[in-house]
């Protein structure tokens, strides 16, 4: 084979990997904000301390009852707990899990981790009373609803409120065991519907048009 037959597939295999390596580090830049959820999990946030305080103040809790943080991290709402009631808590870091706690309570306070909030929401079931959460609104599901129901317990009151930084928007929500007389004023379905097949169209077109000026907006071509 002659150096003239090779040249041309070896230049068209170097300009092949070469827009491969631009390919991918564009896709790295773009995309680096995947990677920094992993590096930042929405796990591990502190509650501003004034906003415990007012969160707090909502909970129905009267003398004596038993309180669980269930994840203290760093104590702000055990802390902001009232002094008429018993207090405990968990945080898996300083080796008390909140899943393996076996002491029985009445209320649990907190800011759940949102990445395993099902299975935490099980152990709250065995809550005397209640439980009341700060949660990212998209969290509030039809399923997640329904359990709570199939559980026994029913949405009480939600404060909606906003936290600088943090992904979309907060609620509170106070669930209380459902009891006679007492009833669950949100009703849910958990079926999915499809969008009608124009209306899909023009939403894919509008999501694409958001993509493209969001990359153009927010990361220089190579």
């Amino acid at each position: 084979m002659s150096s003239q037959s090779i040249l041309p597939k070896f230049t068209r295999n170097g300009i092949a990997r070469t827009l491969f390596f631009r390919m991918y580090i564009y896709m790295k830049k773009a995309f680096s904000w995947v990677r920094n959820l992993k590096l930042k999990p929405n796990d591990i946030v502190k509650t501003p301390d004034k906003l415990v305080k007012k969160l707090v103040l909502k909970v129905p809790l009267i003398q004596g009852d038993r309180v669980l943080d269930a994840f203290a991290g760093e104590m702000v709402w055990y802390n902001n707990y009232p002094d008429y009631v018993i207090k405990n808590w968990c945080e898996l870091s300083k080796g008390i899990d909140f899943l393996q706690y076996t002491g029985d309570f009445d209320w649990v306070v907190s800011n759940p981790p949102y990445s395993c909030l099902n299975i935490m929401l099980k152990k709250m079931y065995k809550a005397q009373k209640g439980y009341a959460l700060l949660l990212n609104v998209i969290l509030l599901t039809p399923q997640r609803i329904k359990d709570m129901a199939d559980n026994g317990f029913v949405i009480d009151k939600l404060h909606f409120c906003n936290v600088r930084g943090w992904f979309g928007k907060q609620v509170f929500m106070i669930c209380i065991k459902k009891t006679q007389g007492i009833g669950d004023i949100i009703s849910f379905d958990i079926e999915h519907y499809k969008m009608p097949v124009d209306e899909r169209k023009i939403f894919d077109d509008k999501q694409k048009i958001y993509q493209a000026n969001y990359h153009k907006k927010h990361y220089k071509p190579i």
